[in-house]
């Protein structure tokens, strides 16, 4: 029968006690895994290992102690800046971070403590990476899209076991139409835009390619309502740095953060 989408009572039965502790631990090792993202990160898009090397401050190269790998707190104890060198540390490692916690709860409140709430929290974390290497670096690794490939079909497999709620149908090959709005659908628009107009600049191959992890977790309909409201943020946002002066029309933006938004909508909203 799948999951259901309803959040047991018992959570709320004693919110001083279990349901206080369980959130908490979900924000917990939410920022935690944020913390990872951020290697993810910075090591991703320079072709360094994620899972060997010791942490080390990216000014001066010292290597972290214990006290300055824990995340969150470490930034607010250091007021932000290395305990070394006393370069500024960039914000947006606390900001992953808590983002991160928050996707953990926002999760856990919408699927409670089951295989979604894991899949789902580790495959966004990993995207919440993702949108942030776009926006520095205006590439999405591949090795990053292999691992969310690998996720996706970790819960496609699962699907077949026991029908997930998201894909609205008990067919265990449902999540693979999600690849149509997304990935199929931008690659013909690329090919189309290559053949007709001489031109690459329709939409990168890396948002192609995250989009075909994204389509199998998602499925045909909420992909289709991820593409929607990317393309809608997009295009919004895109006109306003126009309006305003940020950018030219002919500057490229980078879409991932917007993929990533719109399919974190998707799933909230489905």
């Amino acid at each position: 029968m799948g999951f259901q989408n309803k959040v047991p009572d018992w959570l709320f039965v004693a919110p001083g006690a279990t349901g206080i502790f369980i959130y908490s631990f979900a924000f917990a090792l939410g920022i935690a895994i944020g913390s990872f993202v951020n290697v993810v990160i910075y090591r991703a898009p320079r072709r360094e290992s994620v899972a060997t090397g010791r942490s080390h401050c990216v000014s001066c190269g010292g290597i972290l102690g214990f006290t300055e790998l824990i995340p969150v707190v470490s930034f607010l104890l250091q007021r932000g800046r290395c305990k070394k060198c006393g370069e500024r540390i960039s914000p947006r490692y606390v900001a992953v971070e808590l983002m991160t916690g928050c996707l953990f709860v926002s999760l856990l409140a919408k699927y409670s403590v089951s295989f979604e709430f894991f899949c789902y929290s580790i495959f966004f974390a990993l995207l919440i990476g993702a949108a942030f290497i776009d926006i520095e670096w205006m590439i999405i690794p591949n090795r990053l899209v292999f691992y969310l490939l690998m996720i996706a079909l970790v819960a496609f497999a699962f699907n077949a076991a026991s029908p997930m709620a998201v894909y609205g149908g008990s067919n265990p090959l449902i999540p693979l139409l999600g690849i149509i709005p997304g990935a199929l659908f931008f690659f013909l628009i690329h090919i189309f835009s290559i053949i007709a107009f001489k031109s690459e600049n329709s939409i990168g191959m890396g948002d192609i390619k995250l989009l075909l992890p994204i389509g199998i977790i998602l499925g045909f309909r909420h992909c289709f309502a991820a593409v929607f409201f990317s393309v809608i943020a997009g295009g919004i946002v895109g006109l306003a740095l126009v309006a305003l002066g940020v950018k030219t029309r002919k500057d490229p933006i980078p879409f991932g953060p917007f993929l990533v938004a719109g399919s974190y909508l998707a799933m909230m909203l489905s």
